[in-house]
């Protein structure tokens, strides 16, 4: 064990690694499988397997991949929060690459939905729930009550 370079061994699978996961101190052995596919066509153009735990540093690499196999100019990328990284997305940017991916939730706080039990949410129970939160934190509500805007109404 001592003499592989990360100093972990596993008997099932000598090339897996442990990676770490979302939960704190949890981890899983294996691997990390990283695909582009061709939304055109629906085929799989690029793919890499990785023993890092994260998805973060994988972006520029596989688009880069795909635009190359293409044989392209241009490319469009389409991705999960989970490959959020300015970084990635400022070497795709170079590379004549545009990423289209959401903002990772980093304050820890649940997302509003419109979606509630099957049922969709009225824009203005939408409004009211953002209005009585921000009544909630700041001062700022002395300014929200002077709007046009009556809660519930």
């Amino acid at each position: 064990m001592l003499a592989s370079p990360d100093q972990q061994i596993s008997l099932t699978d000598p090339d897996s690694r442990s990676m770490p996961t979302s939960g704190r101190g949890s981890g899983v052995v294996g691997y990390n499988v990283q695909v582009a596919v061709d939304t055109e066509h629906h085929l799989i153009v690029a793919h890499e397997v990785t023993n890092s735990g994260s998805d973060r540093a994988q972006l520029a690499n596989m688009a880069k991949q795909a635009k190359g196999v293409l044989k392209t100019e241009t490319l469009e990328a389409v991705a999960d929060r989970g490959y959020f990284s300015s970084p990635e997305i400022l070497a795709c940017h170079e590379a004549g690459i545009t990423v289209t991916l959401p903002k990772p939730q980093t304050s820890g706080a649940a997302a509003v939905s419109l979606y509630e039990r099957g049922r969709r949410q009225a824009p203005t129970a939408l409004l009211d729930h953002s209005l009585s939160k921000l009544f909630a934190q700041i001062p700022m509500h002395d300014r929200a009550r002077a709007a046009d805007y009556t809660m519930g109404a």
